[in-house]
C-alpha cells in the first residue's frame, strides 16, 4: 500500500534513525585487521591530504562515499556503488565492538540529516575518511564528541 502524509504532521528531529541508538561511547573494536582490510587501509592512506570535492570519487578528488568506492574498488574489486546506501548494504554488519581495520563506518546527522558520511576504520578509534572541503581526506578520531554521537553503524567488506 502506498500513501503520504502531509508536512504538517512531520517535525525535525536530530535523533538517531535507529531506535535506542543515539551514538557510542568507549572505545572501538581494536582486532587484528584481515588481510583485505590491512590493504584497505593502505591503499586508503596514500590519499591522505587529497581535496574533498563533492560528487567526485577519485583519482584527484574525493567526496566520503566517492572516497570508500575508490579504495573498495581498487583493493577488493568490487563496485559497491557511491552511494552511502549502495555501501551500507554492500558488507556484513559489525559492531561497534568488534570493529577492524578496513571496516566501512558510518555516521548520521552530518551535513544534512539522516545517513550522511563514511569513512574506513583504520585502528585505534581512528578512521580515514574525506571529510569536506576544509579538511579533504584526514583521519578523524571516531570516539570525538562529534563523530561518536552521530555514529550510525559499520560493514566488512570481503
Amino acid at each position: 500500500m502506498d500513501g503520504f502524509m502531509h508536512a504538517d504532521y512531520l517535525t525535525w528531529t536530530d535523533e538517531s534513525l535507529t531506535p535506542g541508538s543515539s551514538g557510542v561511547g568507549g572505545n572501538a573494536g581494536n582486532g587484528s585487521p584481515s588481510s583485505v582490510g590491512q590493504e584497505m587501509v593502505d591503499y586508503a592512506m596514500r590519499y591522505l591530504g587529497y581535496p574533498y570535492i563533492w560528487a567526485t570519487h577519485g583519482p584527484n578528488s574525493f567526496d566520503c562515499s566517492g572516497f570508500t568506492y575508490w579504495v573498495t574498488k581498487h583493493v577488493v574489486g568490487e563496485d559497491i556503488g557511491a552511494g552511502l546506501w549502495t555501501q551500507i548494504v554492500a558488507g556484513t554488519p559489525v559492531s561497534y565492538c568488534n570493529l577492524k581495520p578496513g571496516d566501512l563506518v558510518f555516521f548520521q546527522n552530518t551535513y544534512t540529516w539522516g545517513l550522511s558520511h563514511v569513512g574506513i576504520y583504520v585502528g585505534n578509534n581512528q578512521f580515514i575518511h574525506a571529510e569536506n572541503e576544509e579538511t579533504g581526506v584526514r583521519i578523524s578520531d571516531i570516539t570525538s564528541t562529534y563523530y561518536s554521537t552521530r555514529y550510525y553503524g559499520a560493514v566488512r567488506l570481503g
